[in-house]
């Protein structure tokens, strides 16, 4: 009885190295006919169509509206191939500045004639 059941472990091992030998050989079999296929080769990479007139308008437009972003859309269609993307890109960038700029001053004014108006208050409210 042991030896029948040692014999039984035996053959299921041997079948077992040997089912891993032929799918470890499937493997490499593989892994050549991938290697060696010409198809394989670098392909030049896809350069995309140059931007349409409304995709142009939605850059800029975002650039003044959401600074931040303008920038980041700028440095990348200035990377483009395609010269009117460059010239958004430059675009979108300038704009984005400009953007920055004027809500800045915008903001710092606003905070400055807040601080006027709370100071006189409190003259008035001390003056009491």
């Amino acid at each position: 009885m042991t030896l029948t059941i040692y014999g039984i472990m035996l053959v299921s091992m041997d079948l077992t190295k040997s089912s891993k030998a032929q799918a470890h050989g499937d493997n490499e079999e593989l892994v050549e006919q991938i290697l060696s296929d010409d198809s394989r080769k670098k392909e030049e990479p896809v350069v995309s169509p140059p931007l349409s007139p409304t995709k142009k308008i939605m850059v800029c437009l975002g650039s003044v509206l959401l600074p931040p972003l303008g920038l980041i859309w700028g440095i990348r269609y200035l990377r483009r191939p395609h010269r009117s993307d460059k010239v958004v890109g430059l675009v979108a960038i300038v704009l984005t500045i400009i953007s920055i700029v004027v809500t800045t001053k915008l903001t710092l004014s606003l905070f400055n004639r807040f601080n006027e108006e709370l100071n006189q208050e409190l003259l008035m409210l001390e003056g009491l």
